[in-house]
């Protein structure tokens, strides 16, 4: 809300994501040793298919392993890591705290460093966005950019004559 971004509020926030697997260390299973070779592809995650549609005419084509669905790699199913079944990864439950700075706007991001889900198959693992967005509960209230801005109707006499304003 509006009144979190002005009092500069920490929020606490807790989220499930997907981690490496702390047991087999995000293998897939306990030792290198069980991770086996694709006999298929020879380890390079494709194949080329030859095919002949005329007299003299072949095409050739590259296509994906369909045994290690292009991984090149798999691991023997009765080596699989028992915490993980194989995954290489585990959801577990975080909480991360998000301090509220009077500069924060609308569609501002928050960005928490590798902190998305665990993917096995990459190096550098992707950042965790957090979006602002600002919610004002009193519609008398309005913040263009900086400002906050009060909207109040108020008579003709005190417009002239002056009055005393409290503003909560």
């Amino acid at each position: 809300e509006l009144q979190d971004i002005y009092n500069e509020t920490a929020l606490n926030l807790s989220f499930s994501n997907y981690v490496k697997c702390k047991k087999c260390n995000g293998l897939g299973c306990m030792s290198k040793d069980d991770i086996i070779t694709c006999k298929n592809c020879d380890g390079t995650g494709v194949f080329v298919k030859i095919q002949q549609f005329g007299p003299g005419m072949i095409s050739q084509s590259r296509q994906t392993c369909g045994a290690c669905k292009g991984k090149g790699k798999g691991i023997n199913p009765q080596k699989y890591c028992v915490e993980c079944s194989g995954e290489k990864r585990t959801r577990q439950k975080r909480k991360i705290s998000l301090k509220l700075s009077k500069n924060h706007k609308n569609d501002d991001k928050i960005v928490f460093e590798e902190m998305a889900d665990y993917n096995p198959n990459v190096d550098i693992q992707g950042d965790l966005i957090i979006v602002i967005k600002e919610k004002n509960t009193q519609n008398d209230m309005k913040r263009i950019d900086n400002d906050l801005y009060l909207i109040k109707t108020i008579s003709l006499i005190d417009a002239l004559c002056g009055m005393d304003l409290k503003i909560v």
